[in-house]
């Protein structure tokens, strides 16, 4: 079995139809990683049925995973308010997307990271992609 890795990124989302992108981005005083419009085109006919504004922070293994949210989430305090009034809004979330060649992984929210993600008032999703492998253990 080829070594084990974990990858994969943090990313704080605010999707919508009439979003001001460049208002977002100076209420939360962050260089946004991604900015799509409503009616981009994203692919040969596929156009964005909404707008769409991301910062991401990357990861690379188990322990750094436990570090970028707390970095994302440290970033984004100061601007918790704003955060919780667009919220009422449009869709504002944190998405983790993790990539691993693991057939089974998991990972653990410590008390602090859960009260800061409960103080943002916006919902956590979790993306998982597994590549799946299995380490045979039978002999």
């Amino acid at each position: 079995m080829e070594e084990s890795f974990v990858a994969g990124s943090f990313n704080f989302i605010i999707r919508g139809e009439d979003l001001n992108l460049d208002e977002i981005t100076k209420n939360i005083n962050l260089k946004p990683s991604k900015v799509r419009r409503k009616g981009e085109l994203i692919a040969k006919d596929i156009k964005m049925k909404d707008s769409y504004w991301s910062y991401q922070i990357k990861y690379e293994g188990y322990n750094e995973l436990d570090l970028a949210l707390d970095e994302l989430l440290n970033t984004l305090h100061p601007y918790k308010s704003f955060v919780s009034e667009i919220a009422n809004v449009y869709d504002v979330f944190i998405n983790l997307s993790l990539r691993s060649n693991l057939g089974q992984l998991g990972f653990d929210l410590q008390p602090k990271i859960l009260k800061a993600l409960a103080d943002l008032s916006i919902r956590f999703e979790v993306n998982i992609l597994s590549y799946g492998e299995v380490e045979d253990t039978s002999y």
